[in-house]
């Protein structure tokens, strides 16, 4: 119930975590977000009412802080990945075999960057099939965080960019990150 000073300390210095347990702690995060949606959605547990119920109160104040951790850890790597892979179509020769073979691929990497500047007319299921489907992957990080946790972080992440203003203009930031 009481936490130790020790793990508020831990818990400030997470940029300096590995990679690997900064998407399982952000995968964390995601299911308390999950599980506070719910509540607000479908009423809270019968102990949690009589005023007692700060469900979206607890949403409000955690959401910005996913979504700057989500946006570092999920958005950057998705929107970087789709780019190269964009980039690297646009480099073929115009009648490339290569070019006619991919093109359906790149249609929906295509569409899928599109997502991240409109948010309001994404689709999370596509968005995290196409990436998970497209070799999408982290360096240095073990294959069973990848599969278990990336397409739920990147699912989430689309589902609820729509959903929250503030998530919303951290993402159309997203193409001048690195100037930042």
């Amino acid at each position: 119930m009481f936490r130790k000073p020790v793990s508020r300390r831990r818990g400030r210095s997470i940029p300096g975590l590995p990679l690997a347990e900064q998407l399982v702690a952000l995968h964390t995060l995601q299911g308390e977000l999950e599980r506070l949606q719910y509540r607000i959605r479908e009423g809270a547990p019968w102990y949690q009412r009589f005023g007692l119920e700060r469900n979206q109160q607890l949403l409000a104040a955690a959401f910005p802080g996913y979504a700057q951790a989500a946006n570092r850890l999920v958005r950057d790597v998705a929107v970087d990945h789709l780019q190269q892979q964009l980039n690297a179509f646009v480099a073929l020769p115009p009648n490339s075999p290569q070019r006619t073979a991919t093109g359906e691929q790149r249609y929906k990497q295509l569409k899928a960057l599109l997502m991240t500047s409109r948010p309001e007319k994404a689709d999370a299921a596509f968005f995290s099939t196409t990436l998970m489907a497209d070799s999408l992957r982290y360096e240095n990080i073990p294959e069973g965080v990848q599969q278990s946790v990336f397409p739920s972080l990147l699912t989430f992440w689309m589902a609820n960019l729509p959903e929250h203003p503030a998530v919303e203009n951290l993402a159309a930031t997203g193409t001048d990150r690195r100037g930042a």
